[in-house]
């Protein structure tokens, strides 16, 4: 086995040992990756099936973050931030539940995910 397959192979474990997967309420699953949020907190995704649509959602861990800043209010510079990658990454703010969603579809699930982990990861 050559340097560069040992390494593919190590990677395959730390990813596959670090998910983790549970069901949670109105049939979602909570998915935690092997990545650490700007806490050291594991990355959380909350994943929901919605007729052929996926829609995603932080968990309010980004509306968490803010508030405990102190940069939930829209003329601070996180919430700037927030704007900005809503606009990138297409997201919707969902103020009345407190949580950062996205819906794509099943094709674009796994894409969707990588994006919303970084913006996670960002916040």
């Amino acid at each position: 086995m050559d340097k560069c397959e040992e390494l593919k192979g190590q990677v395959k474990k730390f990813l596959a040992d670090g998910v983790n997967v549970r069901p949670i309420e109105d049939d979602g699953c909570l998915l935690q990756i092997p990545f650490r949020d700007s806490d050291g907190d594991p990355i959380r995704v909350a994943v929901y099936k919605a007729g052929d649509s996926i829609i995603l959602h932080d968990a309010g861990v980004v509306a968490g973050h803010l508030f405990t800043l102190g940069q939930h209010t829209q003329d601070t510079p996180a919430f700037k931030l927030l704007r900005s990658l809503e606009k990138a990454y297409g997201l919707k703010l969902d103020f009345d539940n407190g949580r950062v969603t996205v819906t794509v579809t099943k094709d674009e699930m796994y894409d969707a995910l990588m994006d919303f982990s970084k913006v996670i990861l960002t916040m």
